[in-house]
């Protein structure tokens, strides 16, 4: 007589699994993730607002070297990258506009040198003259002197005095032109003095600045990324070489609405990958539109940054 059913084990079932305890894990470690995830989106939209984790650029103050003039550049001595001394010749230049003003300074000198050249002989020639006229002039007024003596004893006739006198009167005419030539003449010379030494200071000055076509550096700098081509055309005063003066710093972008503030002479770390370096806040203030694209995302709004400078030992 059989009283009770045997029970026989399921072949589906593991004596030893524990499908409570595994639910409870997945569920933490979900939530977990979940946690992180709207941690992280916070820290990135709003997290640079209270804790002090700001993008920034290592750079050097930029230096712009332009030609005062139209040029054109048919020698390099520099590579991007270089490091140069004051006063090194970094490009030969050429420029017909130089040219062509020192050709015309040149035509013009000329000229006024040719214009002295005849004043001068016009005062000489005045210098020579005007003591004889002068002469003739006092001969002229003592013999027009002793005729009226003459005429007034009945010695001789009234037109034979208005000879002398109209005589007389020629020598001082003489006299006064040649002196009036003179004094023109010298006021000319004066003139033509100083326009010359206008015109030599002026061409001084264009040679100064051309410089035989060498342009050179007047600081201690870095050349930056770019260095004009042989054949390239540069107007006057358009930057022809970017240079890198100074010590590098860090220009660092905060936002203005931050929760936290930073003082002058404060301390900061900075890590660039696996570098960590510590510096100093040496400025504050300026703002910037926007960051540079190297730091903008397409999930952050465009806002207004207020700049940080550091000084930095690197």
């Amino acid at each position: 007589m059989i009283t009770r059913l045997k029970t026989r084990p399921r072949l589906d079932a593991l004596d030893n699994q524990r499908r409570g305890a595994g639910k409870k894990l997945g569920r933490r470690i979900y939530f977990g993730l979940l946690i992180a995830i709207f941690v992280s989106l916070g820290y990135f939209f709003v997290g640079a607002r209270f804790v002090l984790d700001a993008d920034g650029l290592v750079i050097k103050d930029r230096f712009l070297l332009a030609a005062e003039y139209d040029s054109r550049v048919i020698k390099t001595f520099v590579q991007p990258g270089d490091q140069v001394q004051k006063g090194q010749t970094l490009l030969q230049l050429d420029s017909r506009d130089i040219a062509n003003k020192l050709s015309d300074f040149d035509a013009r000198r000329t000229e006024l040198l040719n214009q002295l050249e005849e004043v001068t002989a016009l005062i000489a020639n005045a210098d020579r003259l005007l003591p004889i006229a002068e002469a003739q002039e006092t001969q002229a007024r003592k013999y027009s002197e002793k005729v009226q003596a003459l005429l007034e004893q009945g010695y001789t006739t009234t037109p034979v005095r208005n000879n002398a006198m109209d005589v007389y009167f020629a020598r001082q005419r003489d006299v006064a032109a040649l002196a009036g030539e003179r004094t023109s003449a010298q006021k000319r010379k004066k003139t033509l003095d100083d326009t010359l030494g206008e015109l030599d200071r002026i061409i001084a000055d264009t040679r100064r600045v051309f410089d035989q076509g060498t342009l050179e550096t007047p600081v201690d700098a870095t050349i930056g990324p770019v260095v004009p081509s042989i054949g390239q055309v540069n107007k006057r005063g358009e930057p022809m070489i970017e240079m890198f003066v100074g010590e590098a710093y860090i220009l660092a972008y905060l936002p203005t609405d931050r929760a936290y503030g930073v003082e002058l002479g404060e301390q900061v770390a900075m890590n660039a990958g696996c570098r960590t370096a510590l510096g100093l806040v040496i400025k504050i203030g300026g703002l910037a539109d926007n960051r540079p694209a190297e730091f903008q995302g397409t999930l952050k709004r465009r806002e207004r940054q207020e700049i940080v400078k550091i000084a930095y030992d690197g």
